[in-house]
């Protein structure tokens, strides 16, 4: 998770108890703008350790609000290129929509989904979890 800082919730994991559990006790929404550049190669880092066969994901739950747009541009690039999707969870009636179909992978469609708010995204976490996971995983490269 970051926002003007970085946090990391969890470790790469198989075991999806445990995480809900690690999300739903770490995990803060960090109101304001965010420092997507450093997020994205932060994840990327992450990654490296990543099951192989499998595409990398990584997601992206956001307001749209960036301080950095030029080097969450450079970052998202740097990131598809090496063959990781990039998903984007845009909650709230942002205008960023446009500029986030910029960053994230090709279709657009697939790869940034909408949730009315972050109020919403808590009333009904199962069902948008559900949906979100359905929508991005992949069984192999």
């Amino acid at each position: 998770a970051w926002g003007s800082r970085s946090q990391r919730v969890s470790l790469l994991t198989s075991n999806s108890a445990a995480l809900g559990q690690t999300i739903s006790s770490k995990l803060n929404w960090m109101q304001g703008t965010a420092r997507l550049s450093s997020g994205l190669l932060t994840a990327r880092r992450m990654l490296r350790r990543s099951r192989r066969g499998v595409v990398p994901t990584i997601l992206v739950l956001t307001s749209g609000q960036m301080v950095d747009i030029r080097r969450a541009t450079w970052a998202s690039r740097f990131v598809r290129k090496r063959g990781i999707r990039l998903v984007f969870v845009l909650t709230g009636r942002s205008s960023g929509g446009p500029m986030l179909e910029r960053l994230v992978t090709s279709p657009h469609a697939e790869n940034l989904i909408p949730i009315a708010t972050m109020e919403d995204l808590k009333a009904n976490m199962g069902s948008h979890v559900r949906r979100i996971i359905l929508d991005t995983c992949s069984a192999t490269a």
